[in-house]
C-alpha cells in the first residue's frame, strides 16, 4: 500500500507549465457560435470521439474541417472546443504558416525559442 508522497505522486495528474507569448493575426474561432452556424456545425459535432473512429479507419469530420481550413491559407491556428469540458478550448497552430507580426515565443531559460 502506497502511503504519505508516493501515494500523491501518483494521483496526481502530470502537469507542464509554459510561458509562451503567441501573436496570431487569423484564427478561426469554433468556439463561437456564429462560426459553427455559419460553418453548419454543432459542439457534439465538434467533440465527437475521433481516436475510436480513427482505430476503425472511418473518417474524423473535424480532420476533414482542419484539412480544409489548413489548405485554405486563410488562418494560421483554429481554437475548437473540448471534449472534456463545455469551458475548455484547444488551440492548434500551424507553425509553418506563421509570418509577418504571428509569432509563437517559448519564455523559458532552458529551451528558448521563437517561431518564426
Amino acid at each position: 500500500m502506497l502511503q504519505g508522497p508516493a501515494l500523491a505522486h501518483q494521483a496526481a495528474p502530470i502537469t507542464a507549465m509554459l510561458n509562451i507569448n503567441v501573436q496570431l493575426d487569423s484564427i478561426l474561432d469554433l468556439t463561437n457560435q456564429g462560426v459553427q452556424t455559419a460553418l453548419e456545425t454543432n459542439p457534439i459535432e465538434l467533440t465527437l470521439a475521433w481516436k475510436w473512429r480513427m482505430a476503425n479507419g472511418q473518417q474524423v469530420l473535424t480532420h476533414i474541417l482542419a484539412d480544409a481550413v489548413f489548405v485554405s491559407n486563410r488562418f494560421k491556428a483554429i481554437r475548437f472546443p473540448a471534449a472534456r469540458g463545455a469551458d475548455e478550448a484547444n488551440l492548434v497552430i500551424w507553425t509553418e504558416k506563421l509570418a509577418g507580426a504571428s509569432f509563437v515565443q517559448i519564455n523559458d531559460h532552458q529551451f528558448p525559442d521563437r517561431i518564426p
